[in-house]
């Protein structure tokens, strides 16, 4: 009889653990790294890091909490930390455009803009680049690639946001005043950052600026095509 009761005992212990954990794995642990996240939230940076951190060691897919740690590290300048965190979880866990923009402000904030433009173009084909797209400026506007005689001389139309230029293989800078290009070939290409740091998709012009030989005024002048001399030959 006493046998009986033990093996009763130990199986329904077997069955209570087993519930708790199938209780912790559906809905504990999001709960326990909710929890965490919060907070996490209103404890100071020394407190709030480890916290973020236990929380995504739970529930890794939880973009907001990556978020909120990737701003705890800015805060702090641990540029290259906050970086490593989001590239990991575009890597693994992205399922919406909020880490790419988040990627794409430090690479902006960090003056590497081709980066963070070749970032958002890198994203997956379907839902996730439309939605990316949709949420990106509209690229600046230069004149049309083509052939351009006495100079050029040109405004770029950056529209909701701030246009950003690159000549050749100059560096990119903040546009603010109309470009004059002489004679010589370019490659320019442009970009628009908004409020948020997300940059347009990059427009490239290219242009190729003549001179037009001068005429003389001396229209009277006669040119010999064998030496070269010239003469008056009556106006």
């Amino acid at each position: 009889m006493e046998k009986t009761w033990v093996a009763v005992i130990a199986v329904g212990l077997l069955v209570l653990i087993a519930a708790g954990w199938v209780f912790y794995a559906t809905a504990g642990a999001p709960m326990l790294a909710d929890w965490l996240a919060r907070r996490a939230g209103f404890a100071d940076p020394g407190r709030a890091e480890p916290m973020y951190r236990w929380s995504l060691a739970i529930n890794p897919y939880s973009v907001p909490v990556r978020t909120a740690l990737c701003d705890l590290y800015r805060q702090q300048g641990k540029k290259q930390q906050a970086e490593q965190l989001l590239l990991e979880g575009i890597a693994h866990y992205a399922t919406g455009p909020d880490l790419y923009l988040a990627l794409a402000a430090i690479y902006v904030d960090s003056s590497r803009l081709e980066e963070a433009c070749a970032l958002l173009d890198s994203a997956p084909e379907g839902y996730l680049s439309r939605r990316i797209g949709a949420l990106r400026p509209d690229s600046a506007a230069a004149p049309p690639s083509g052939t351009y005689a006495e100079g050029l001389t040109f405004s770029i139309e950056g529209g909701e946001g701030t246009p950003w230029y690159r000549l050749n293989d100059g560096p990119w800078t903040m546009y603010g005043a109309p470009l004059a290009l002489q004679e010589g070939q370019y490659t320019l290409q442009v970009v628009t950052l908004d409020e948020g740091s997300i940059p347009s998709p990059v427009s490239e012009y290219r242009y190729k600026v003549e001179e037009l030989e001068q005429v003389s005024s001396l229209q009277w002048l006669t040119v010999c095509p064998f030496c070269g001399g010239t003469w008056q030959s009556g106006k």
